[in-house]
């Protein structure tokens, strides 16, 4: 063992120290098997509850998810059914219209609208 010297304050430099061995020894456990078993059994319900509570959770989420889903293809074809439209059928029309006329007249394709939302000749 290191013996405890102090310096001119009375505060000690050196500190006793104990062997790693005896710091690291812990007490066996003295609860009973019995006692054991019910901690476990607790635990198991508690984790039971709280996976059926994040299943309900994840549930919810997809069903929202399916909504908004649902939603937003609902918006999309209804704006396409909003849509005024030219169907040409000769393709060599449009190639001689410029960028600006196809888009400011919304000209397309016959085979475009048919493919977008299975709407045809208007």
């Amino acid at each position: 063992m290191v013996t405890v010297t102090t310096n001119k304050s009375g505060r000690p430099w050196k500190k006793g120290k104990k062997k790693i061995s005896t710091l690291n020894a812990t007490a066996a456990s003295k609860t009973s098997f019995a006692v054991r078993r019910e901690k476990q059994k607790k635990q198991r319900a508690v984790k039971a509850i709280a996976d059926d509570l994040k299943k309900e959770s994840d549930r919810k989420k997809e069903q929202e998810r399916k909504r908004l889903e649902a939603l937003k293809k609902k918006k999309s074809d209804d704006l396409l059914k909003s849509v005024k439209v030219q169907v040409i059928k000769d393709s060599k029309k449009i190639k001689r219209m410029s960028k600006k006329q196809i888009v400011k007249s919304r000209i397309y394709l016959n085979s475009h609208l048919t493919s977008a939302s299975g709407v045809s000749d208007r």
